[in-house]
């Protein structure tokens, strides 16, 4: 099994956010309900945003999540980055923490979206990679304990089961993306950018069957997420002491 195997799986979802999300920012993040008015989510201070009525998904898990990208966002672009404003599609303008914090919020819908469809695809982990991930995320785990990251709810369960939902995720994408059938004399570059349409609208299917009246302004837990700073999220080491670069 490849030294990368843990560093592959738990940023994944990165790496199908960089290639799909931002395309289809302004129709997720966006979109309003017509239909939310029914509801009554119950938010406390271990509950990050809903994916749908029934499922939630805690601080620790967002904080995995948001770890991993604000630690790369911050290499590439420096520390001051955070407070940079940008305008979104709805022509508003907010800080590009509170951006990236959207995106976040996005990278973990389309994940575990991705993982609801697995059962449908015939998808599962292997017992072999079961066993290595468990290691996986016990030596991250151990590696940022002294981060005192149990505070805020990150458990050998959390990121277990965060390592698990990307490995999976990531089987459904390449499920997806090898149903694609290349047509007529179409050359690399025009095929690899028609998958990833393809793409983009079986999500946006998904996406519709999971979780159809989902509403950014409703399902998330604004109050919390204000609290947090991305700055400092980012000074968590996402590869862990003992992995090789």
């Amino acid at each position: 099994m490849s030294p990368k195997f843990k560093k592959r799986y738990y940023t994944i979802s990165f790496f199908i956010l960089f290639f799909a999300c931002f395309s289809m920012f302004g129709v997720y993040m966006l979109i309003k309900s017509k239909d939310t008015d029914h509801l009554d989510l119950k938010f406390t201070d271990r509950i990050a945003f809903y994916i749908n009525e029934d499922e939630s998904v805690s601080i620790g898990e967002y904080l995995l999540y948001a770890a991993s990208i604000t630690q790369s966002t911050q290499k590439d672009y420096g520390k001051d980055v955070w407070n940079e404003n940008v305008t979104l599609d709805d022509g508003s303008r907010v800080t590009f923490e509170d951006y990236m914090k959207r995106q976040i919020i996005e990278q973990i819908r389309m994940t575990k979206s991705l993982c609801l469809k697995a059962n449908s695809y015939g998808i599962s982990l292997t017992k072999e990679e079961e066993k290595t991930i468990s290691s996986d995320a016990q030596r991250y785990l151990n590696s940022i304990s002294k981060y005192n990251v149990g505070d805020v709810g990150i458990d050998l369960s959390t990121v277990l089961k965060v390592y698990q939902e990307n490995a999976v995720s990531e089987k459904v994408y390449t499920h997806i993306l090898k149903s694609y059938k290349r047509t007529g004399n179409m050359d690399e570059e025009s095929y690899g950018k028609m998958k990833l349409e393809y793409f983009q609208d079986q999500y946006e299917n998904i996406s519709k069957e999971f979780s159809k009246n989902w509403d950014y302004s409703t399902y998330v837990n604004h109050a919390l997420l204000s609290t947090l700073s991305l700055e400092g999220n980012a000074k968590i080491d996402t590869k862990g002491d003992n992995e090789d670069d």
